[in-house]
């Protein structure tokens, strides 16, 4: 045993990264579905201008959280986000949230900076709590004369009262 120097005059590595089970996704047509209960999916950026394409649907009074993660050192990841063709937010970083008031397809489209590599998103779907009803023309007195002269008093009450959940009132007055 001994030293033994070596010298390289020349090298070359050439490395690829395995498309994801996601590839081909890079279009909004080719878009690939996932779910909305928070599993992470692991994807890869395999060349320097990858740009990923997801979507999944939506529904109204939910809150949809997406939770970008980069694993790779150093890679800023940035999403572009769409309500079917409506674009929503640009080169947007971090963590986003969105809640809903209509039906449609979600679609986002991630990409990135620095280097080649890998990154999880997830995205959660949670109930928005539901709200109380409003007051839109407030009754001045609280006590009702239910006949007036024999005429029966009628008051339409979705005119003083509305849901800004958009849910049905329902109204009953208890007997004396």
């Amino acid at each position: 045993g001994g030293v033994y120097h070596i010298s390289v005059k020349s090298f070359q590595l050439d490395l690829q990264f395995r498309s994801d089970e996601f590839e081909p996704d890079d279009s909004k047509n080719a878009a690939k579905e996932i779910s909305i209960d928070g599993q992470k999916y692991r994807h890869n950026i395999d060349i320097t201008n990858d740009i990923d394409w997801l979507k999944f649907p939506i529904i109204p009074r939910m809150k949809y959280t997406i939770t970008p993660t980069s694993i790779t050192k150093d890679r800023v990841l940035y999403l572009d986000l769409f309500l079917n063709n409506t674009s929503l937010e640009k080169k947007y970083k971090g963590k986003y949230v969105y809640e809903s008031d209509k039906t449609g397809t979600f679609y986002l489209s991630i990409s990135g900076t620095g280097k080649i590599g890998q990154y999880e998103i997830s995205v959660k779907e949670d109930l928005l709590p539901n709200q109380p009803p409003e007051i839109k023309n407030p009754i001045v007195s609280q006590t009702l004369e239910l006949k007036v002269d024999d005429t029966p008093f009628q008051r339409d009450l979705d005119e003083v009262f509305s849901d800004p959940d958009g849910d049905q009132l329902t109204y009953s007055i208890p007997e004396p």
